[in-house]
C-alpha cells in the first residue's frame, strides 16, 4: 500500500508539469516578443522621424506598431500552433508507448482555436507603450542626433 501511495504522489506531481511547462514558455515568449517590439522601436526610430517629417500622425505610427507586430505574431501562430500540435501529438505518442498505454492523445481544439485571438491581442498590448513612446518622438530631436 505504501508503494502505491508513494507511486501516486508522484504522478500528481508530475501531472503538472505540462501546465507549469506551458506557463513558463507563454512568460518567455511574452518577454522576448515584448524586448523585439522595444529593440525594433529604437532601431527604426530614423525612419518613423523622417516620416513624421513628412506627415504621418501620432495613431499612425501606433498604428504602424500594432500592425508590425500583429503580423508578426499571426505568422508565429499561423505556424507555431500546427507544428506544436503536431509535436505534442508525436512526443506523447512515443511516451505513451513507453509506457505501454494508448497513444491517443487529447488536444483541446476549441483551447488551442482561442489561443490564437489571445495572443495577439497580448502582443498588441505590449505593442502600445513602445508604439506611444515612438509617436512621441519630435522628428527634429532624432534627426539632429544623427
Amino acid at each position: 500500500m505504501g508503494l502505491a501511495a508513494a507511486d501516486g504522489g508522484r504522478y500528481t506531481q508530475i501531472d503538472r508539469t505540462p501546465t507549469v511547462l506551458a506557463t513558463l514558455l507563454a512568460i518567455l515568449g511574452t518577454a522576448v516578443l515584448g524586448q523585439f517590439i522595444v529593440v525594433s522601436g529604437r532601431r527604426r526610430r530614423r525612419e518613423f522621424a523622417i516620416l513624421k517629417a513628412l506627415g504621418l500622425l501620432r495613431r499612425q505610427v501606433i498604428c504602424i506598431t500594432a500592425w508590425q507586430v500583429t503580423i508578426l505574431t499571426g505568422l508565429a501562430v499561423l505556424a507555431g500552433m500546427p507544428l506544436g500540435v503536431a509535436a505534442g501529438r508525436a512526443t506523447w505518442a512515443l511516451f505513451a508507448r513507453d509506457l505501454g498505454i494508448p497513444a491517443a492523445a487529447i488536444t483541446p481544439f476549441p483551447l488551442v482555436l482561442l489561443m490564437a485571438p489571445a495572443v495577439i491581442l497580448i502582443a498588441n498590448t505590449l505593442a502600445f507603450w513602445p508604439g506611444r513612446t515612438i509617436a512621441r518622438l519630435k522628428p527634429a530631436d532624432v534627426l539632429r542626433s544623427e
